[in-house]
């Protein structure tokens, strides 16, 4: 009987410091589970905020992208209107066979389409120059090899139009540079022009 409350005695603490034990255990763990449900909280709160910014950011980006390749569409639609309007200029312009209306002399013809092509030479470069920042270094560098082509043709057919003004119908060399003058036009011009329309094309993504 005594050993047996002496082991009772002795097993009551054990079984108290257990069964506290346990509580210990149990209260820890519902307290990690949770703190553990609050950060799942946060988290998901976050990764939501996260998301929602994300897709601004791609909204902004896909608007920009969108504003950009219109404008770039507007540019290269008036580039184009641009470079045509200055070839057909240049076309009459270095034409050698002239039409005036109204008994117009063949000086008269000539300023007057001299006139005509460098103020649509001129306005195309301007406008260019404000705009060149849409095109590529390719794009770019056919344009200017366009604009500055177009005006090397005009100052050869200019050179026999000085030289009409001042009475001087001798010289056979320079005769002879305006009669390629309208067949560099073709030669020289049409192809770049050519070239710029596939590039645009390219970029349009057609």
């Amino acid at each position: 009987m005594d050993i047996l409350i002496v082991f009772i005695t002795g097993l009551v603490p054990t079984l108290i410091a257990l069964w506290l034990n346990e509580r210990v255990k149990a209260s820890v763990q519902n307290s990690f589970n949770k703190r553990l449900e609050e950060l799942k909280k946060e988290h998901s709160k976050e990764l939501s905020q996260f998301q929602s910014e994300l897709n601004y950011l791609k909204s902004k980006e896909s608007f920009k992208f969108t504003k950009l390749h219109e404008k770039r569409f507007e540019v290269m639609a008036e580039t184009y209107k641009y470079l045509t309007d200055v070839l057909i200029k240049l076309r009459l312009y270095v034409a050698p066979l002239k039409s005036g209306l109204n008994n117009e002399t063949a000086e008269e013809i000539n300023h007057k389409q001299s006139s005509d092509y460098h103020d649509a030479h001129n306005k195309f470069h301007e406008y260019y120059s404000f705009n060149k920042i849409y095109f590529n270094d390719e794009i770019e560098e056919l344009l200017e090899k366009y604009l500055a082509s177009s005006l090397e043709i005009s100052n050869q057919h200019f050179q026999k139009e000085y030289l009409g003004r001042e009475g001087t119908f001798c010289n056979t060399k320079v005769y002879i540079s305006d009669g390629t003058a309208y067949e560099k036009v073709r030669e020289l011009i049409e192809p770049i022009q050519f070239e710029i329309k596939n590039k645009f094309r390219e970029l349009l993504g057609e």
